[in-house]
């Protein structure tokens, strides 16, 4: 197991949203969580942006509590706070490991939201950090999107383990983003890196900034298995 030995604070956080409707499936970047002083942040929507308005079309109608009426909401943090479990939880050590973060790391509330994501299992939201004032060495957990819908998944979940090495190639010829990047296995085509991440991803592949990829957790049902690599950065 990997640890994250560096933290990196943000100044902001994506919130992402996807359809619940299976054929349109595209994770978002619909809003910015951004940090208000040490203890509050601002949710602000991204109205003007070409994610928001493909959501729109898709059905979101806002992130629950905060209305679409108006684009600013100040005073949003406690919210989103209530996505994590209590610190007083038996098994709160846990869910830090499976984000590998120590237990006892020092890390504010608002970055242990980029850092987990807080995803809960009835809604389609996941918080992003950009990592975009990254610097220096730091470490990142990362999820695979498209691991499942790869051809003989099952198979190909046979083969991997973790501490495994994989590499990260641009793919300049995806019809849906030319920014994309493919995480490659033996050959092997596992999935890609979030959309949300392509900007910095792209400017770290360009820098050799991206110094080693491994295969950190594989989880999942066997329906809906999940993929997690470990990346180290020096900056």
């Amino acid at each position: 197991m990997n640890w994250i030995e560096h933290i990196v604070e943000p100044t902001k956080l994506f919130l992402t949203w996807q359809s619940p409707d299976v054929n349109n499936r595209l994770r978002r970047v619909v809003a910015h969580l951004l940090k208000d002083g040490e203890n509050n942040a601002s949710l602000v929507y991204l109205t003007d942006t070409e994610d928001f308005k493909k959501a729109k079309e898709a059905g979101f109608t806002g992130f629950p509590a905060f209305g679409l009426e108006r684009n600013k909401h100040d005073n949003a943090l406690d919210i989103f706070l209530k996505r994590l479990p209590p610190k007083s939880r038996g098994d709160y050590d846990k869910y830090l490991e499976a984000i590998r973060i120590k237990p006892k790391t020092t890390i504010s509330d608002f970055t242990l939201l980029g850092y987990s994501g807080v995803k809960l299992p009835d809604d389609d939201f996941v918080l992003l950090h950009p990592f975009d004032n990254a610097k220096g060495e730091f470490e990142l957990l990362v999820e695979v999107c498209g691991f499942r819908h790869i051809d003989n998944v099952s198979d190909i979940r046979a083969l991997l383990k973790e501490g495994q090495v994989v590499s990260l190639q641009k793919d300049t010829k995806n019809p849906v983003d030319s920014t994309a990047i493919k995480i490659i296995f033996n050959g092997i085509k596992l999935g890609y890196i979030n959309r949300a991440l392509l900007p910095v991803f792209n400017k770290w592949f360009d820098n050799n900034s991206i110094k080693k990829t491994v295969i950190e957790r594989i989880n999942g049902t066997a329906t809906t298995p999940k993929l997690y690599l470990f990346v180290r950065m020096k900056v």
